[in-house]
């Protein structure tokens, strides 16, 4: 050991590879504590044990044939580096996915061949939602109120298909749209995107599940897939109501 230190001490080579032992054993820390989460424990496991072999290989090395060395820890270096920004490039990308923030366009709606427009007032007309949305009421009134208009009357509908048959009928002026009524009128008319137009809207921000990291690789966790009940090919993309709804839950110790 003294004999080590003296020659960390008198030699600019032993200094040289030391600083950069050093450097890849940080650069491979970083890396390890990265990836953990994301690669099974076996591969981590197994990747951690050939890292500690090749540092002790180095130390043994950069003491007896520094010059080579110097070459095999810039080549290890090069490689951690590599590693880290692609680490970097994963987080960065899981991030944006979780961080991803999705919004429901509530629409006060019109017969597309209608000469009702958004700035004209609306005290003479009648305007329709769906009893089975809850949030239809409260938000068209948000929305009018916002743009400061004032309806004759509000009429509230059982379901969205006679509220649509009205509309076609003229019977009602306007029709409120937030993402279950718009679910239902795929269903009812998958062509009903060209026969109204949009008249006000805001979109709401929905509200996510708060949710915290886990250790896919050592501690249970669990998938949610929601199954939605669009059955409309042209409005595929559309949001509709959860209609199979499935917990799956993974040990990832027992693999079960």
């Amino acid at each position: 050991m003294k004999k080590y230190l003296k020659y960390i001490k008198t030699s600019v080579i032993g200094k040289v590879t030391f600083v950069l032992l050093i450097f890849i054993m940080f650069l491979g820390m970083y890396c390890f504590s990265q990836i953990s989460i994301y690669v099974p424990t076996d591969i981590f496991m197994i990747s951690l044990i050939v890292f500690t072999i090749i540092i002790v290989l180095l130390v043994f090395s950069h003491y007896k044939i520094p010059k080579i060395a110097i070459v095999l820890e810039i080549i290890v270096c090069i490689c951690l580096s590599i590693c880290v920004l692609g680490v970097q490039k994963v987080n960065t990308f899981t991030d944006k996915v979780t961080e991803i923030e999705e919004f429901e366009s509530v629409q006060i709606v019109t017969l597309k061949d209608s000469n009702i427009t958004k700035e004209q007032s609306f005290s003479d007309l009648i305007l329709a939602y769906s009893q089975d949305d809850n949030q239809s009421y409260i938000k068209s009134s948000e929305i009018l109120k916002e743009n400061k208009k004032s309806i004759k009357i509000e009429k509230p509908y059982e379901n969205m298909e006679d509220a649509y048959n009205d509309l076609k009928n003229k019977k009602i002026d306007l029709l409120v749209l937030t993402n279950i009524g718009k679910s239902d009128l795929s269903i009812i008319d998958e062509n009903y995107t060209d026969k109204i137009k949009i008249i006000l809207s805001k979109n709401y921000r929905i509200e996510s599940a708060s949710t915290k990291n886990v250790d896919i690789s050592q501690n249970p966790f669990t998938i949610y897939f929601q199954g939605t009940d669009l059955s409309s090919k042209n409005n595929i993309n559309s949001t509709g109501r959860g209609d199979v709804n499935i917990l799956l839950t993974v040990n990832p110790k027992t693999k079960k």
